[in-house]
């Protein structure tokens, strides 16, 4: 039994849809089914029940969720008494190369509670492509860096981290989403597809080299940077298609204004976008190791900073 799997079970619970859940937990949904599963199978009994109101707890899960709750609570006041014993003192700095989607939302909520436990470590966040990422990091202009690949990159950058013998590992499987203003008539659907959103424009960022452009051949306008997009998509001009990773804790999503919607295409080999972490050291400080936890523990449970 993983803490990781419990709070699974809480945000499947809030959500009461497994889609809706991973979204906010920003894992696939198989992978979230699998992990709910082994609970299920470690304990075993069933935590959920499908209705026609969605999936619900079933009488033993309802029981068990108090402890579930009280598990995770322990761990993290744990967690937070020994970072606190432990790491004040520590006078350190360290260097990271990320994508855009990652230094525009998550990474600056993790400096920010990484500090709290680690307030004399310097950190320098750089916002980089991919390839400059891992070049970053093959000549030492960075201790360590994240990055995303789509199916149609994927092949070409294993190879590049592999020709440089840099260490990496994947950390999650982000699903694409649709975001469509809330006012569109496309946010009541449960998932939207090509031939749903055939006759709306797909907008583009133009500083993020979206994957999406090589996949469409309908009407593409193209934004300035993410902000113009938003704010197109907002006056409901068109659409966009993301992982759900670059819409976290989004202002825009959290105040109604926007609605993330799972997005399918059959044309894409591959419905997700992978996040991996990059080095070149053979093993990473502890604080670093610590950083990258924070961060994952953000990605998997992005309201964890007000708990």
């Amino acid at each position: 039994m993983r803490i990781t799997q419990l709070k699974y079970v809480l945000t499947i619970q809030k959500y009461q849809s497994i889609s809706r859940a991973a979204e906010a937990l920003f894992v696939t949904q198989p992978a979230l089914s699998r992990a709910v599963s082994s609970l299920e199978k470690e304990l075993g009994i069933a935590l959920f029940q499908r209705t026609n109101k969605g999936i619900i707890l079933t009488p033993a899960g309802e029981k068990l969720l108090p402890f579930f709750e009280t598990a995770i609570q322990a761990v993290e006041s744990a967690k937070k008494i020994i970072a606190e014993e432990y790491t004040q003192d520590i006078v350190a700095s360290f260097c990271i190369s990320a994508s855009a989607i990652l230094c525009n939302n998550i990474l600056p909520d993790t400096v920010s509670l990484f500090n709290q436990s680690y307030p004399h470590i310097d950190i320098d966040v750089r916002e980089e492509y991919e390839t400059d990422i891992i070049n970053a990091i093959f000549h030492n202009k960075a201790d360590f860096g994240f990055f995303s690949t789509s199916s149609n990159t994927h092949a070409d950058t294993i190879a590049m981290l592999n020709h440089n013998h840099l260490n990496y590992r994947l950390l999650l499987k982000s699903s694409l989403v649709a975001i469509v203003s809330t006012k569109s008539p496309l946010a009541s659907y449960e998932v939207l597809t090509p031939q749903d959103l055939h006759s709306v424009p797909l907008i583009l960022d133009k500083k993020a080299k979206p994957f999406m452009y090589a996949h469409t051949t309908q009407n593409v306008i193209f934004a300035h940077d993410r902000e113009a997009r938003t704010k197109m998509i907002l006056k409901n001009q068109g659409y966009c298609v993301v992982p759900s990773l670059e819409m976290y804790n989004d202002y825009y999503i959290q105040e109604g204004l926007l609605t993330a919607i799972p997005y399918i295409d059959a044309a894409l080999n591959d419905q997700t976008i992978e996040l991996w972490l990059v080095y070149s050291k053979d093993t990473l400080e502890h604080y670093e190791q610590d950083f990258i936890d924070t961060f994952y523990s953000l990605l998997v449970n992005p309201n964890g900073r007000d708990e």
